[in-house]
């Protein structure tokens, strides 16, 4: 029936089941495939599915609906992917990673599907600034940006945060890789 486009570059596709005849009400298989990028952190939406696939006769066919979410803060793990490659997307060490994953007894131990951690969810209070987070967390202003997309505006290094604004966070566990900031000590 074809695998019309969804919105984030997701994909549904229904294929009808062998000996199955026309009659029968589980006649398909619905595959959806969707791989987010960090820029959809956040992103929460529910799809019918009357909407996604139409049937052979010209009308909608389906029944309930799929609901997208992408959770903040967190990784997906795929077939190629070790704690060492997703810390080497955002320039941290690996061991970063695995002590934002508690459950996560060997790091070498990731299998495909698993949701791991990227960090840590903060929660702001007044006065915090990107700036100020880069710093208190031995971070980046340009990391805090990367894995909180969604809060991005023109000017990020003044921009007062409002409290209770949830931002991911990466931050450096090892004294001896955190930036110097003239000023502050570790």
């Amino acid at each position: 029936l074809g695998s019309p486009s969804m919105r984030g570059g997701a994909t549904l596709s229904v294929e009808k089941n062998a000996g199955m005849d026309s009659e029968t009400q589980y006649g398909y298989t619905a595959i959806f495939r969707w791989k987010p990028s960090m820029e959809q952190a956040g992103y929460h939406e529910t799809v019918p599915l009357s909407k996604c696939v139409e049937g052979s006769g010209g009308g909608a066919t389906g029944a309930g609906s799929i609901t997208l979410q992408v959770i903040k803060c967190k990784y997906c793990i795929n077939d190629k992917d070790s704690a060492h490659s997703v810390a080497a997307q955002f320039g941290r060490h690996w061991t970063q990673i695995w002590s934002s994953n508690h459950a996560v007894i060997s790091p070498d131990t990731l299998a495909v599907g698993d949701l791991i951690n990227l960090g840590n969810i903060y929660t702001t209070v007044a006065g915090d600034t990107w700036q100020y987070l880069a710093v208190r967390f031995g971070s980046s202003v340009q990391l805090l940006e990367d894995l909180n997309p969604e809060l991005i505006t023109a000017d990020v290094n003044k921009l007062i945060l409002a409290p209770g604004t949830q931002i991911c966070v990466m931050p450096e566990t090892c004294p001896e890789r955190r930036p110097t900031v003239p000023g502050i000590t570790w």
